[in-house]
């Protein structure tokens, strides 16, 4: 573990000890590997007190490339949208973390989040 590094003051360990039941990170370039990364962590309670997170790197850079060379024919692209309806893969990568209504009108009334076809 690197000098100074401490887990509890990290934003993803901040984020899982308040949130319910895992939480995944926006995507980020992880400084060991230099690849595309979004954290996966869950809070383990008793008492309703978080004792301890735990956490994973999940490598999405091959997605990315995936999701990036999907032919739609003309009609758009593919996207990958949170829970939190963030966007976390795009293939702007300027427009990561940033709300789908911001970019796309089509959004402003969605609320339902979930793997599907929206057009």
């Amino acid at each position: 573990m690197l000098d100074g590094y401490v887990p509890r003051q990290r934003p993803w360990y901040k984020l899982a000890s308040v949130s319910s039941p895992t939480v995944l990170t926006a995507p980020y370039v992880e400084s060991n590997t230099n690849g595309l990364t979004i954290i996966v962590a869950t809070a383990f309670r008793a008492n309703n007190r978080t004792l301890d997170v735990v956490r994973g790197d999940l490598y999405i850079g091959h997605a990315v490339t995936i999701l990036n060379s999907l032919d739609l024919k003309g009609m758009g692209h593919a996207f990958l949208v949170s829970g939190r309806a963030d966007i976390l893969m795009h293939p702007d990568s300027g427009l990561v973390e940033k709300p789908p209504a911001e970019i796309y009108p089509i959004f402003k009334n969605f609320t339902d989040w979930r793997l599907q076809e929206v057009c």
